[in-house]
């Protein structure tokens, strides 16, 4: 006997996924529920009983992308075979990704250039996912046993944002941004 929970799950999977690509490369004010309901191959009702609003459906869009950040750096962790140090491993995987040819700058700072209204739920998951990167970047400097580790962090997450950013501007793109975040953590971190 099968359960609904597998056709619910590949529903879900379905608009998600049809979201998530278009929301990214187009932009999430640019595509309407009816966009996402097409290229999902969903009803509309379908689409809203799941999410009864298109802000449920981008703070979805944002905890999905949240969640694939963050298993992209735990397994850059765990894979590495690498004597580099955990957070050189980081700022190797994240330049990666910088250069990867479907990056369209971070998830978050697009939502954010997008929605400026504070209450958007949205914004919620950004802070979030914002704090987890200081954290986290803060944990792999403390390990990393140098002089004052959260300076160091502040610098480095700050670098990151700014490479983030920097990938999207006309001023050397990816590439640029890519080659700014590899001078510049090297510079910070002494190497």
């Amino acid at each position: 006997m099968q359960t609904l929970a597998r056709p619910v799950q590949w529903f879900l999977y379905r608009v998600a996924r049809a979201a998530s690509e278009l929301f990214y490369q187009r932009g999430i004010r640019a595509i309407g529920v009816d966009g996402v309901v097409a290229a999902a191959g969903v009803a509309k009702v379908s689409l809203y009983r799941a999410f009864p609003s298109k802000d449920d459906l981008i703070t979805a869009y944002l905890e999905e992308q949240d969640a694939h950040f963050w298993k992209g750096w735990d397994e850059a962790i765990a894979s590495s075979r690498s004597a580099k140090p955990p957070l050189q491993v980081i700022i190797d995987h994240l330049i990666k990704g910088l250069l990867a040819p479907e990056y369209r700058g971070c998830p978050f700072a697009n939502f954010t250039a997008e929605f400026a209204e504070a209450d958007h739920p949205g914004h919620a998951v950004v802070r979030r996912s914002k704090e987890e990167l200081r954290s986290r970047i803060t944990g792999l400097c403390q390990a990393t046993a140098m002089d004052k580790p959260d300076d160091v962090a502040n610098a480095l997450t700050l670098m990151l944002e700014g490479a983030f950013a920097l990938s999207q501007s006309a001023t050397g793109g990816q590439k640029g941004a890519a080659t700014a975040l590899r001078a510049a953590a090297a510079f910070v971190l002494g190497r």
